[in-house]
C-alpha cells in the first residue's frame, strides 16, 4: 500500500494516508462521514494511537478555527486533523502534477 505523508507544521507528528483514501475525505460538500469512516481503518487508527492528544489539540489551535471548548473533544480533533491531512495530501499531489507539466 503506497501512502502519501502529511507533516504537521512544527514536526510534532506525521500521518500517512493513501491517495485514494485522502481523496475520499477531500471533496466538495460535507466530508464528515467519510472522515469518520477513514478514521476507523486500522492503518489510520494505529497512527493516531501514537500521536499525543495535546499535540493534535495544539496543532489545531494554531489554525484558530475552533474554540478552546471545541478543542477539548479528542475524537473530533482526530477527525479534524485527518481531514486537514487528507486535503493537504490531495492539494500537494495536484500541485506536484502541475509542476511536472510545466517542466516538460
Amino acid at each position: 500500500m503506497k501512502t502519501r505523508t502529511f507533516y504537521e507544521s512544527l514536526g510534532r507528528f506525521m500521518l500517512e494516508v493513501t491517495l485514494s483514501d485522502a481523496k475520499t475525505c477531500s471533496h466538495a460538500g460535507d466530508c464528515e462521514d467519510d472522515v469518520k469512516a477513514l478514521l476507523k481503518k486500522a492503518y489510520i487508527a494505529k497512527q493516531f494511537k501514537k500521536i499525543g492528544v495535546s499535540d493534535i489539540r495544539d496543532s489545531l489551535a494554531e489554525y484558530g478555527a475552533w474554540s478552546d471548548e471545541e478543542l477539548k473533544n479528542t475524537t473530533k480533533n482526530q477527525e479534524r486533523m485527518l481531514w486537514i491531512a487528507c486535503c493537504d495530501i490531495v492539494e500537494e499531489t495536484k500541485r506536484l502534477k502541475g509542476e511536472r507539466k510545466w517542466k516538460n
